[in-house]
C-alpha cells in the first residue's frame, strides 16, 4: 500500500483521498489553462475534413440526345472539305465537345475533384455521391458508344487522309478515356457491376 508508514521518500499526502482531490483538481486545472487550445485543434480538425463532406458532386448532364448531337451546329469549328467526312467528324466532335461541356469544360479535372469526394464521403453523404455517379456513368454510355461507331465509320474513311485522321483518332482517345476513368474509379465501389 503506498499510504502505509515505512522507510523511504515521504508521501506528499497522507491519506489516498488528499491524493486522489489533488489529482482531481491538477487535471481540472490543466483543462482550464489548455481549453482553449484543444478547442481550436477540434475545430480545426471537424473544419478540415468537413470541406469534403460539404461538397456535392452535381452533373448537369448533356442537354441533346444521341440523335440531335449528330446533327447539331451550335459550335463551330473547322471541318474537312468532303462532305461525307465533314459529316462524320462533325458528329465525333459535337459528342467530344458536349459530353466535355457536361463536364464544366474540364473532364480530367472533375473527374479527379470527384475521386477525392467520393474517397473522403461516408455514410449517407457517400450514398448520394455514388447515385449521381451511376446516373453519370449511365447516361453517358450511349453517347461513349456512338463515339465508338462513329470513329469506327470515320476510321476506314480516313485512312486516306493525314489530317483529319489524327484529329479525330484523338477525339475518340479523349471520350474513352474519361469514360475508363469513370469506369474505374466505380468499380472500386461496385466491383461486380
Amino acid at each position: 500500500m503506498p499510504f502505509t508508514k515505512k522507510t523511504g521518500r515521504p508521501r506528499k499526502y497522507t491519506t489516498a483521498k488528499e491524493a486522489k482531490e489533488a489529482a482531481r483538481s491538477r487535471r481540472a486545472a490543466w483543462e482550464l489553462r489548455n481549453q482553449e487550445e484543444r478547442r481550436e485543434r477540434r475545430l480545426a480538425r471537424q473544419n478540415s475534413s468537413h470541406t469534403w463532406h460539404a461538397q456535392v458532386i452535381s452533373w448537369p448532364g448533356i442537354d441533346c440526345s444521341v440523335r440531335e448531337l449528330l446533327d447539331d451546329d451550335c459550335f463551330q469549328y473547322p471541318v474537312p472539305d468532303d462532305p461525307l467526312l465533314a459529316t462524320l467528324y462533325r458528329s465525333l466532335k459535337n459528342i467530344q465537345i458536349h459530353i466535355s461541356v457536361s463536364f464544366g469544360g474540364a473532364p480530367e479535372d472533375w473527374l479527379k475533384n470527384s475521386g477525392q469526394i467520393l474517397l473522403h464521403s461516408r455514410g449517407a453523404a457517400l450514398e448520394r455521391h455514388l447515385g449521381v455517379m451511376l446516373y453519370l456513368q449511365r447516361s453517358l454510355r450511349p453517347y461513349v458508344r456512338a463515339m465508338s461507331i462513329n470513329y469506327d465509320t470515320h476510321a476506314v474513311y480516313l485512312n486516306k487522309d493525314n489530317v483529319w485522321g489524327p484529329l479525330a483518332a484523338e477525339l475518340h482517345r479523349d471520350v474513352l478515356l474519361w469514360a475508363d476513368d469513370l469506369d474505374y474509379m466505380m468499380r472500386k465501389y461496385y466491383p461486380n457491376d
